[in-house]
């Protein structure tokens, strides 16, 4: 609930009102509004971050390529599955094109099918030099990750690469890590 975020090796103090256009976030909770399409949302989150035509419309044709919503663009976000769902929040915080994203349990409730390419989304992400930072309580997801913060009940047990702190351990996967460790309590 409170912490401190240093980004490019930069420690000083900057208010939040100074980054606030470099930083994304998309809830676990349904918070897009059910009557309208995915078209509406992404106008509407172009009027809010107030996004250039030109520039909105070369972002929307390469989210909607990337998620293959285009399909779908008059169909509205009550009416998606719970993947397309999840496709369409994720194309609504990058339409913005931000530094920083972050991602409160993104793929809970996903099929595997949509949790699979929300992941090849998030690689993509990655690619072009967005900082994903998540929770997941889906330890095959977090193996997936540059790095890991392992919580359990609030407190750190352990921050790095996945494979080294698998290494330390002596175990091929978070889940056995967790076990070997007593279990989450």
């Amino acid at each position: 609930t409170d912490g401190k975020i240093t980004y490019q090796i930069d420690n000083r103090e900057v208010s939040f009102q100074n980054i606030k256009d470099s930083i994304a976030y998309m809830p676990q909770t349904q918070s897009l509004y059910a009557d309208l399409s995915i078209k509406e949302h992404l106008e509407f989150f172009r009027d809010l971050y107030g996004i250039e035509k030109e520039i909105y419309e070369t972002k929307k044709r390469e989210l909607l390529a990337l998620t293959r919503l285009d399909a779908f663009l008059d169909r509205p976000a009550g009416k998606l599955s719970g993947g397309m769902y999840k496709k369409l929040g994720l194309m609504c915080a990058l339409l913005r094109s931000p530094k920083i994203i972050f991602l409160d349990e993104p793929t809970n409730g996903v099929d595997p099918i949509s949790r699979r390419e929300f992941w090849d989304m998030l690689h993509s992400a990655v690619e072009s030099g967005i900082l994903v930072l998540m929770t997941t309580a889906y330890m095959d997801e977090a193996e997936r990750c540059g790095e890991v913060v392992l919580m359990e009940n609030g407190v750190v047990l352990a921050q790095g690469e996945p494979t080294q702190l698998l290494h330390q351990q002596n175990v091929s996967n978070f889940d056995e890590y967790f076990l070997k460790r007593g279990g989450i309590k």
